[in-house]
């Protein structure tokens, strides 16, 4: 898994803007594939209509190496589900960027 490439389905109009905009190209590292996959769906849920069908964003892992985002239709009002915090994670072994006095 040398160099994975990374492709859109686009079905929408602002959410084939908000990819154009995020240049989602190949060669991207995971990280920051998935760190620019965030702002696309953050963005593509802000700008529809609160009482229309919102779409999830979904990454699909195809067999050829490749990440494939689908939207996929999940609710059909514009309630978005409670999401837990993510857990803290520390590491003993980094070092502080500056001393606490």
């Amino acid at each position: 898994m040398s160099s994975s490439s990374f492709h859109i389905k686009k079905s929408s109009k602002v959410c084939n803007n908000n990819i154009d905009d995020l240049s989602l190209k190949k060669s991207t590292t995971l990280a920051n594939w998935y760190e620019e996959f965030e702002v696309l769906s953050r963005n593509y849920k802000k700008a529809q209509e609160p009482s229309s069908r919102y779409y999830k964003m979904m990454c699909v892992t195809s067999s050829y190496d490749d990440v494939v985002v689908m939207e996929e239709n999940v609710y059909n009002n514009s309630r978005l589900p409670e999401k837990s915090p993510a857990p803290v994670v520390k590491f003993d072994t980094c070092r502080p960027w500056r001393k606490h006095v």
